[in-house]
């Protein structure tokens, strides 16, 4: 796996394919809150339409009641899946902890587009029980941190698909292991280095 820009981690492309994705009003000014609020999944956009509340970077208060609603119903529904509920105990530890952990569940954002919404619920519902709640503003912003990541760990996962990719709030791992090698993507910039017979080498996460 090359780190060149001509390499297949062209993340100029990596956006402008899921820009593609959404095709309603103003999709480019809000596109990262749309999907971090569950807005690939066509039940979720149905509701926003018949609410008739303008979406914007920030959602009407009777707008973000509508999705904590159906937010709430699909937890019902799936939490009695083992690997979902895992995913989203993992997703809520994350968003409470300083500590860098790296997620894999990639491949749930396909089969439940509304995954981001629940996601952010849970981790909000579960405020109120933290010994140390963090405030929701952010909160938010960690989940908007966390789905810009999987978007691109989404992507670079259709492009390398024998890789393993994986994500966190700041930074994306790809492992290729028929080469034994890691590409790091993250903020902070480090010199190639060895582990456990892997190469790993660094490329910049994207601004």
């Amino acid at each position: 796996m090359s780190t060149q820009p001509s390499s297949t981690l062209s993340f100029l492309s990596t956006f402008e394919k899921l820009d593609q994705l959404l095709s309603f009003d103003d999709a480019t000014d809000n596109m990262l809150t749309v999907i971090a609020l569950g807005g690939l999944s066509q039940k979720v956009r149905q509701l926003w339409w018949a609410s008739e509340e303008s979406f914007s970077i920030t959602p009407s208060a009777p707008l973000q009641d509508m999705l904590s609603l159906y937010a709430q119903r699909c937890w019902q529904e799936i939490r009695h899946n083992v690997e979902i509920y895992q995913a989203l105990s993992e997703y809520v530890k994350m968003c409470f902890s300083d500590t860098p952990c790296f997620q894999n569940d990639i491949h749930l954002q396909h089969r439940y587009p509304e995954l981001p919404l629940i996601k952010f619920w849970l981790a909000s519902a579960s405020c109120c029980c933290r010994k140390a709640p963090i405030e929701q503003d952010v909160l938010w912003h960690k989940h908007l941190q966390l789905t810009q990541s999987v978007c691109i760990a989404a992507e670079l996962q259709k492009q390398n698909q024998q890789c393993l990719v994986y994500y966190h709030q700041t930074a994306i791992m790809v492992v290729e292991l028929e080469t034994r090698k890691i590409v790091v993507m993250t903020h902070k910039a480090f010199p190639p280095f060895s582990i456990h017979n892997f190469n790993v080498q660094f490329f910049p996460y994207p601004n």
